[in-house]
């Protein structure tokens, strides 16, 4: 079962396209975290969320995450090690 995607999450995929999903696993796949990831959703697509929203959608499993970053942890907003 497919896990019930946010609104925001659902805002920020319309905005892109469609492609929210594919576009945060392959900066996943090149070891991008959850800040680096919030950053370059609003330099590139103005999509302004919070790193910690970023954490959330991966771990709902709303993105598809081919393989974890560089250190294999993000930290959620919290101060948390957030497992991909």
């Amino acid at each position: 079962m497919t896990p019930q995607r946010s609104t925001m999450f659902e805002l920020a995929d319309r905005i892109m396209g469609g492609t929210l999903a594919e576009i945060v696993a392959g900066w996943r796949a090149e070891g991008l975290g959850t800040r680096q990831i919030a950053e370059r959703l609003k330099t590139e697509f103005d999509v302004d969320v919070a790193h910690s929203t970023v954490a959330r959608w991966i771990k709902a499993g709303h993105l598809s995450v081919s393989r974890e970053p560089a250190d294999g942890l993000d930290e959620s907003a919290d101060g948390e090690a957030l497992s991909a």
